[in-house]
């Protein structure tokens, strides 16, 4: 989306796991701009995983050249982890919008969403399978 910060993800995901509650809404503010939703600190992770997501794919857009393998080596993780978060980036614009307004449906987790078959290609088969509502 376009209203996504860049940012610079180095260590980011690994950071993410270790903050608590006021610590997550603080990272939120500082990387979106705005006060994070009052929502679980399970949701406010998979918000940012979303958005690094995003961040990733445009570094990638912007220089072709670049692969997953030089990702990974930036941020220090593992080629699979970075594959796994960049299918984040091709989420239905409306379930990521539900993400980072904090209405996700709990079902909604990064666990969810990190396998190969859960983000299908097609958006409406990425709302049948994680039973969102198609009239969003």
């Amino acid at each position: 989306p376009a209203d996504l910060p860049e940012m610079d993800v180095s260590d980011e995901v690994r950071a993410l796991a270790k903050l608590d509650g006021p610590q997550l809404r603080q990272r939120w503010q500082d990387l979106v701009g705005r006060p994070a939703p009052s929502v679980s600190p399970k949701l406010l992770r998979l918000a940012l995983a979303v958005a690094t997501a995003h961040g990733w794919w445009e570094e990638l857009l912007q220089n072709p050249e670049r692969r997953i393998s030089d990702l990974a080596r930036t941020h220090g993780l593992t080629k699979s982890w970075i594959t796994r978060t960049l299918r984040l980036a091709f989420l239905d614009p409306a379930i990521t919008e539900m993400i980072l307004a904090g209405k996700a449906p709990a079902h909604l987790t990064q666990r969810a969403l990190r396998s190969e078959e859960s983000v299908p290609a097609v958006w409406a088969d990425q709302r049948a399978r994680h039973r969102i509502n198609a009239s969003i």
